[in-house]
């Protein structure tokens, strides 16, 4: 005798726990199903189809839930519906236009108006044709939804190098010394601008520096302060001394002329009017009347130096072998008068010549100086 199938009632539907051939169908269904899920735009996903083996395990443990009392049953076709409504519903809703939105967007120094039905901002920058960097910069997420009235700004954001160089000023130190006059300076060292040159990495933002990182620095050239050594010694007071008798006309009868052509005496010379005595520092006077010239500076150590050797100065100096006579040893001494009948005894006159012949012979008083140094005579 038959004995009466026994079922296991569902809500969706019923299984017969004695018909294996049933399960068997319904389990060969579920391996021969292939799911394609949309995901997004991003692609689909393929759900492998179960093979015959995966068909009998599934047979098998439907029979044993049955056994067990398991009144659960699987559903196909409720199950692919569910399937269907949870899977497919987000890569429906991707793939259809969302509502048209009229925005702006600043780029590029332009705004550009664009309306789009486009899901996302990135969507519908691509559809207007403008292209976002990764380095870019956008006031609004990509993947964010349209506002209507909404405005976008887009930076561009870009790299450089640049190549910068720093100039460091050398600075001038005083050093005292007792070498010198307090009126004189002597540059001992020469002063030398530092040099530093640097390579920057510049990030620009729409064209304007946002940011820089050093690449490379190099020290071209280090500085150096000039040195100037600043005389402390006082210079001596010149006194000048009264002016000198005028020599006698009735010499004796052994004294020649320089001519020597006639053999009596020459005629005497009249004697030069006297001179107010100069009772001023002479070199101060010197410095004075060469700085009226032009000659200050470099050109006044010259000239101060040539007529230190020379004279010390001193406006009564007279060679004993030369006869050169005055501050800047005139040969012969009465070349001066040309400047001043007071040429023995007048510092001021002696200067004034002697400004006057070095200028006409070798233009500057460095230039006399050096001619000195080399030849110890100008």
């Amino acid at each position: 005798m038959t004995e009466p199938l026994k079922t296991a009632e569902t809500t969706t539907g019923s299984l017969r726990r004695d018909s294996a051939t049933r399960a068997a169908l319904t389990a060969t269904a579920r391996a021969t199903m292939v799911g394609a899920l949309a995901l997004g735009m991003t692609g689909f996903v393929v759900a492998r189809a179960l093979t015959p083996d995966d068909a009998a395990a599934e047979a098998a443990e439907v029979q044993l839930a049955l056994a067990s009392g398991d009144t659960t049953t699987w559903d196909m076709r409720g199950e692919m519906t569910t399937m269907s409504s949870r899977d497919f519903l987000a890569g429906r809703q991707a793939l259809e236009p969302g509502p048209l939105a009229a925005f702006s967007v600043y780029v590029d120094g332009t705004e550009v108006p664009i309306e789009s039905n486009a899901r996302t901002l990135a969507e519908a920058l691509a559809d207007a044709g403008i292209v976002v960097d990764a380095d870019d910069i956008v006031s609004a997420p990509l993947g964010s939804e349209l506002e209507p009235g909404q405005q976008v700004t887009i930076q561009r954001v870009s790299g450089d190098q640049v190549v910068e160089e720093v100039v460091d000023a050398y600075e001038t130190v005083e050093v005292k010394t007792d070498a010198l006059y307090k009126d004189q300076k002597r540059v001992t060292t020469e002063g030398v601008d530092g040099l530093t040159v640097t390579t920057y990495a510049i990030s620009l933002v729409d064209g304007e520096e946002s940011s820089r990182e050093v690449l490379a620095s190099v020290l071209v050239r280090e500085r150096v302060d000039k040195v100037v050594e600043v005389g402390t010694k006082e210079r001596p007071v010149v006194v000048a001394a009264p002016p000198r008798p005028a020599a006698s006309s009735s010499g004796s009868s052994g004294s020649s002329s320089s001519s020597g052509s006639s053999g009596s005496s020459a005629p005497a010379r009249p004697a030069a009017p006297a001179a107010p005595a100069y009772t001023g520092d002479v070199v101060a006077l010197g410095q004075s009347m060469a700085a009226a010239r032009g000659w200050t500076g470099e050109q006044w150590n010259c000239l101060y130096s040539l007529w230190q050797k020379e004279s010390n100065w001193n406006p009564y100096a007279q060679n004993p072998s030369s006869g050169a006579y005055g501050i800047p040893q005139s040969l012969p001494g009465n070349k001066m008068a040309t400047h001043g009948a007071d040429w023995r005894t007048n510092p001021a006159t002696q200067i004034a010549w002697g400004l006057d012949y070095i200028a006409g012979r070798y233009g500057t008083a460095c230039g006399a100086w050096n001619h000195s140094v080399a030849r110890n005579w100008y």
